[in-house]
């Protein structure tokens, strides 16, 4: 594979990722004020969600 090609994959990977954790965020928010969860457990998922961790933690490897 070619360099730009590999990039624009892990840039659709990327981008599928931050999607996907913006769902959870509003998810996570509406179940809040519906009183649906204790807010010590958003916190801390609110907190992984932003870390995002390492590539290592997301599976996603940067092209070379």
């Amino acid at each position: 594979m070619n360099s730009l090609k590999l990039a624009t994959e892990y840039l659709t990977r990327l981008q599928s990722s931050l999607t996907s954790i913006q769902r959870r965020m509003d998810a996570s928010y509406t179940d809040k004020l519906d009183g649906k969860t204790a807010e010590d457990f958003r916190e801390r998922k609110m907190n992984e969600w932003r870390g995002g961790g390492t590539a290592g933690q997301t599976g996603y490897r940067r092209p070379r």
